[in-house]
């Protein structure tokens, strides 16, 4: 069975792309998935209705048929590398990773660690001879970025369930007029004390 067969995705293209001559793309949609990868200078990543400020060593992802804009910063235009991929197991390896459609702007991550990843893909035939050593780079490299959720996956973890219980409740009826902490409160069944008590270890 070939690697690519193994684990559903495959890259399609990658590239290095220099954005001095202010190169920017959308707002429009895009047919694949795609990590962009910042080496230096800074610019926008506008994804529907959010807009990211980006810096060197952070990512961001698209996927498929998200509107999305991008543009690099005037005075200090971005330089970065890319990836296009696909397969129907790209949602569920994202869905596990700091990069994923929920949150699609990754923080710094050092070049050692990405950079020589991006650099073998750009030199494959991914099409030819290289195709399925090049999903196996491709799947390193969305380790790096499993591996940085890692941590926040087991902070989450730790956390009273009790908060998303309170947060669930907070979004459902904020707009309320009658809504108060004494609602939530009453909700969950727990004193408004111990409410408070829940938020304040959240927030610190």
């Amino acid at each position: 069975m070939l690697v690519s067969e193994m684990n559903g995705i495959r890259p399609v293209d990658a590239g290095w792309q220099d954005c001095h001559d202010l190169h920017s793309w959308g707002p429009g949609v895009r047919q694949c998935y795609i990590i962009h990868y910042i080496i230096s200078g800074k610019g926008t990543f506008t994804c529907g209705k959010k807009t990211y400020t980006l810096t060197a060593g952070q990512s961001f992802l698209i996927c498929p048929e998200q509107v999305v804009q991008y543009a690099p910063d005037e005075n200090e235009p971005w330089e970065y590398v890319w990836v296009d991929f696909v397969g129907e197991q790209c949602r569920q390896i994202l869905a596990r990773s700091v990069l994923n459609p929920q949150q699609p702007a990754a923080p710094p991550l050092r070049q050692e660690r990405l950079l020589p990843y991006f650099e073998r893909l750009c030199q494959m035939e991914l099409y030819r001879r290289n195709s399925q050593e090049a999903v196996g780079v491709l799947l390193a490299l969305l380790g790096v970025y499993q591996d940085l959720a890692e941590p926040q996956r087991e902070e989450r973890k730790k956390e009273d369930p009790r908060i998303m219980e309170a947060m669930v409740l907070i979004a459902a009826g904020y707009h309320r007029s009658e809504f108060c902490a004494e609602t939530i409160a009453r909700k969950m069944a727990v004193s408004r004390t111990t409410l408070n008590r829940l938020f304040q270890k959240k927030i610190g």
